[in-house]
């Protein structure tokens, strides 16, 4: 018996497709090299509107090894490319925006992030938009607001743990000069992102 092996298919290395190069061209290239063309081109974003219809590469890029018949796009740039603008302040984005006629859909919602901030963003960074293109944007209203005990009367030491255990960690300790090592209050009060810094007005150990 006699068993023939299957090597799988040729490996063919993706030729480097120039810049100035049409559709046509790059695929006559890719087929020239032994490479199978796929049947559309692949959408891309590019760093500015007048390179619309251009070609920018290949999927995959070129210097690839590929197999033969698994077929190549042919890169055109088809909008601007999206930035990133998860972690970027709204104000800024919105420049951006204009300079480039996008519109912005904004949505507000509840983050600890800054107030201002985009924590999400649809379509997807890289994705080519056009002028007059919406770009959705969900933008942080600021950490929640947390009630601030009231903890006038206790013991200073009392009163920092129970500030620490509403989730006021960063508390700052004021001492002064009456009622001896009691809490007469904080600043600020009321509500406050954890995040907040507390400042407990204390009486002194040694008021004398």
């Amino acid at each position: 018996i006699v068993l023939t092996l299957s090597q799988g298919p040729r490996m063919i290395t993706v030729p480097q497709i120039p810049a100035t190069d049409t559709v046509a061209q790059a695929e006559a290239a890719l087929r020239a090299a032994g490479l199978t063309v796929a049947s559309a081109t692949q959408a891309v974003g590019g760093q500015s509107y007048s390179q619309i219809g251009t070609v920018a590469g290949t999927t995959p890029a070129g210097g690839t090894s590929w197999p033969e018949n698994k077929p190549v796009a042919v890169n055109v740039i088809e909008g601007l490319a999206l930035p990133n603008l998860v972690n970027q302040n709204i104000n800024s984005i919105e420049q951006w925006a204009g300079q480039n006629q996008i519109t912005l859909q904004q949505t507000t919602v509840q983050s600890n992030d800054p107030q201002g901030t985009i924590v999400a963003q649809t379509p997807a960074p890289q994705t080519p938009v056009k002028p007059g293109q919406t770009v959705n944007v969900s933008v942080s209203a600021g950490p929640p607001a947390t009630p601030i005990p009231n903890v006038q009367g206790q013991n200073c030491n009392q009163a920092q743990q129970t500030l620490q255990q509403a989730g006021f960690t960063n508390v700052n300790v004021q001492q002064g000069f009456f009622h001896k090592n009691q809490a007469t209050g904080t600043s600020p009060s009321g509500s406050a992102p954890t995040s907040t810094q507390i400042t407990l007005e204390c009486g002194s150990d040694n008021p004398f």
